[in-house]
């Protein structure tokens, strides 16, 4: 761990979970990195709301992340959200 804030630079970035991580957390990591694009002043490569996004094949897609890619987050969140 950098002692210190680092800034990174990438052109492709993966999010990768676990299978046994919780479907919950799945969708909560997946909402959280919209959130933090949609909102970041620093979007140099990217266009705005490109990220999260299924990119890599040769990683198996998980079943929430591919419901939240098709669909987005689940309807009752609006009204129950974490």
């Amino acid at each position: 761990m950098p002692q210190k804030e680092v800034t990174l630079l990438a052109t492709t970035t993966s999010l990768v979970v676990k299978k046994s991580t919780h479907p919950d957390l799945q969708l909560a990591i997946l909402i959280a990195a919209r959130d933090a694009n949609r909102s970041s002043p620093n979007l140099f490569f990217a266009k705005r709301d490109e990220f999260p996004a299924y990119l890599d094949p040769s990683i198996p897609i998980s079943p929430v992340a591919e419901h939240f890619y098709n669909y987005g987050p689940p309807h009752a969140m609006k009204y129950l959200p974490y």
